[in-house]
């Protein structure tokens, strides 16, 4: 009897050792990555396409600030000093992220994979109870993270992009504008949004990051559209934390050319080109040279 006790207690406890040691490994291997890394790009589905062996692309589609806050809270040793762009667009200002946490039916599953964005770098689930809305339900332990993490860190995914585009489809671009600024399901005011830009953009400054906004191009009819005091809160961004917005809308300008997007605010793989070679005439190089001045 004892013997078999024994024996169970190591066919539980050895493959319990193995898969907590292989992600250690795993996320050992993360750090060193991301410490190679001059620039880190904290986006959404409007910036995943934008690929440079100088560029950590951390981009989530749809991805609330918190998100983000979570990422560079636990990695900041690996951020430190760094050049640091932050999505920031009209749409991360609308009160969908706040009504999609308490209304799963807005957006089905989508507060699921948020919140296993949140802790795929962790063995162990927080509840995260600030965030976590209570119909939720919330799980300690997820076999999946290890597998996962190892996809994230070593299988390189091709990121392409159609060729399609809207043509000057206003109806499609209607329809987003209600869906941002107007929808009657929108119940609650957000409070999750502004609160933790500014816990990220703070956290990032208090540890010599360069912060920049990075705003994407929209097309022109969907700006028109935007309420006006959405609009003015980027200047005041801006001047509250002492931090540049670099505005693709006024750098490409091509708000008007449709040819380049596929909906409101996602470009389709010409207009992904053009952003890409931005960077690397703009942002990239000018940061090579900086680095190569402070040696």
């Amino acid at each position: 009897m004892k013997k078999f006790i024994i024996k169970s207690f190591l066919l539980f406890i050895i493959p319990c050792v193995i898969y907590v040691a292989t992600f250690y490994v795993l996320k050992d291997s993360f750090k060193r990555q991301l410490s190679k890394y001059s620039i880190i790009l904290l986006g959404d589905s409007q910036t995943k396409f934008i690929k440079n062996s100088e560029i950590y692309n951390h981009s989530i589609d749809g991805s609330p600030y918190f998100v983000h806050y979570i990422f560079a809270s636990e990695f900041i040793e690996y951020l430190k000093g760094k050049k640091i762009y932050i999505s920031c667009n009209y749409h991360n200002f609308s009160k969908l992220y706040q009504n999609r946490l308490a209304n799963d039916s807005l957006l089905p599953g989508w507060r699921e994979y948020v919140f296993r964005h949140i802790d795929k770098y962790d063995i162990f689930n927080y509840k995260h109870s600030e965030l976590r809305p209570v119909d939720l339900d919330y799980t300690l332990f997820d076999i999946k993270k290890l597998p996962d993490l190892f996809r994230d860190i070593y299988v390189k995914r091709k990121n392409s992009n159609s060729m399609v585009n809207i043509v000057y489809d206003t109806l499609s671009i209607k329809n987003e504008i209600k869906r941002h600024w107007y929808d009657p399901r929108y119940m609650l005011k957000d409070t999750i949004q502004r609160k933790y830009l500014n816990k990220l953009v703070t956290l990032l400054k208090e540890n010599k990051c360069e912060v920049i906004l990075l705003k994407m191009p929209l097309t022109n009819f969907y700006i028109k559209n935007v309420p006006l005091q959405i609009k003015n809160e980027f200047p005041l961004l801006s001047n509250k934390y002492s931090i540049q917005i670099l505005d693709l809308n006024n750098a490409l300008s091509i708000s008007n050319q449709y040819i380049y997007f596929k909906d409101y605010g996602h470009l389709n793989s010409l207009g992904d080109s053009l952003v890409i070679d931005y960077f690397i005439k703009n942002e990239i190089k000018s940061q090579t040279y900086k680095s190569i001045y402070e040696q």
